[in-house]
């Protein structure tokens, strides 16, 4: 299996949502520490965030330390190849060459059985 271990520091931010961007990039940016870090946006700034966006830098984040993915109801069936994608690349680094950060909305999904 295919280990990225030579990673950057470098911030990929997944999502399709110009405020979400905007939030995250300004609060990450004023914290201690990450004055160094690269912040890598999807698709071209000031344009409008399309799925192609998110799948055209898919195969880059196996540059990154940590990836912050938008998985809110709203985005996340929109961006499930992408996603697919980038899960594919980074699994056997995931908790140990790469971090993974997740943004939801708060609704509890449940997968595999459940007790009544």
């Amino acid at each position: 299996m295919l280990h990225y271990q030579n990673r950057l520091d470098k911030i990929h931010l997944l999502t399709l949502d110009p405020v979400l961007l905007e939030d995250l990039c300004a609060r990450l940016g004023n914290y201690p520490g990450l004055e160094s870090v690269e912040f890598v946006r999807p698709g071209n700034n000031g344009s409008t965030l399309v799925a192609d966006d998110i799948l055209a830098v898919a195969r880059d984040t196996v540059t990154a330390r940590v990836l912050i993915i938008d998985v809110r109801s709203q985005t996340r069936a929109r961006l499930q190849r992408a996603y697919s994608d980038i899960g594919r690349f980074n699994r056997p680094d995931f908790n140990h060459y790469c971090y993974s950060i997740l943004v939801g909305d708060g609704r509890t999904i449940i997968s595999g059985p459940t007790e009544a």
